[in-house]
């Protein structure tokens, strides 16, 4: 599994032929002004793999000074479209929602990780 490129983003759209809108694109760090709170994270990821392949995508997710507060997984298939040319990689977009809640200083107190389906 190759990853071609990830950005985290308000929203997105994805499309059948394997673009995506995305909308207000970029950004990396969340200030909050108080504990307990609940973030949510819209992630599109470009994935180059191979026809067969399976395996695991996995976000780290840091606090101040890059402290490691958690890890979410998720495991990823090869979904080869119509248009696929046999013997060649697998290009697909996946769209990862990261959910978790962040109640008093340290590690993260629940972990989740949704991959939407496209349409």
């Amino acid at each position: 599994m190759l990853l071609a490129w990830a950005v985290s983003c308000d929203s997105y759209e994805l499309r059948e032929d394997g673009t995506a809108d995305i909308f207000a694109a970029g950004f990396d760090t969340f200030r909050v002004e108080s504990l307990p709170v609940q973030l949510e994270l819209n992630i599109l990821v470009r994935l180059l793999l191979a026809e067969d392949e399976r395996g695991e995508i996995e976000l780290h997710v840091l606090g101040p000074d890059t402290t490691p507060l958690g890890t979410l997984t998720h495991e990823i298939e090869a979904e080869p479209g119509p248009r696929h040319r046999p013997g060649y990689l697998v290009s697909q977009t996946e769209a990862l929602e990261p959910r978790f809640c962040r109640e008093v200083g340290g590690r993260l107190q629940r972990r989740d990780l949704h991959r939407p389906r496209s349409a």
